[in-house]
């Protein structure tokens, strides 16, 4: 019996993983809105179950070079229980794999991508790093977030307001 189940993916060329449990969703990337004055890491906004999603590129948080441009096959992973409501925009999601803990190789602290790895993977279309979500997205992030979420909402609100 399998004690992990996790979620693979591409971002900047690279093969992540997540733990099934800190996603909500994998969709197709929908079409993103971002002030032009947005941060690099910021993928933009779109609206999912009535609530605003703020999108950021993973790529850009793990500091590994992202895609070229959009591409067909780029995917929004929701993160479960993230307020306010979060998205990642990976490059392809790949496929959803289930893991022992033995299966989880360990990975020297500091080691990879801003220390945000807790672990290697081993499938059979190759290697996974498996990413610790509270430090891909740890404090200051979080804050970015519910920052970038309060402008959007106030310039999407000027909108309304002026469309009237």
């Amino acid at each position: 019996m399998y004690e992990q189940t996790i979620i693979a993916f591409e971002a900047g060329g690279s093969k992540f993983a997540l733990a099934r449990t800190v996603v909500a969703r994998v969709m197709a990337a929908p079409r993103l809105g971002a002030p032009p004055s947005a941060p690099s890491a910021l993928a933009g906004f779109f609206t999912y179950a009535d609530e605003l999603v703020t999108v950021l590129r993973l790529s850009t948080l793990l500091e590994v070079a992202p895609a070229s441009k959009p591409g067909l096959y780029d995917h929004v992973i929701l993160l479960e229980g993230a307020a306010p409501r979060t998205g990642l925009l990976v490059e392809r999601a790949r496929a959803v794999l289930d893991v022992n803990k033995d299966d989880i190789k360990p990975i020297a602290d500091g080691s990879s991508h801003r220390d945000c790895v807790q672990g290697e993977i081993s499938s059979d279309d190759g290697t996974y790093l498996l990413l610790d979500i509270s430090r891909v997205l740890g404090a200051f992030e979080r804050e970015r977030i519910a920052h970038f979420q309060e402008e959007e909402l106030r310039r999407r609100s000027v909108l309304e307001e002026a469309a009237q």
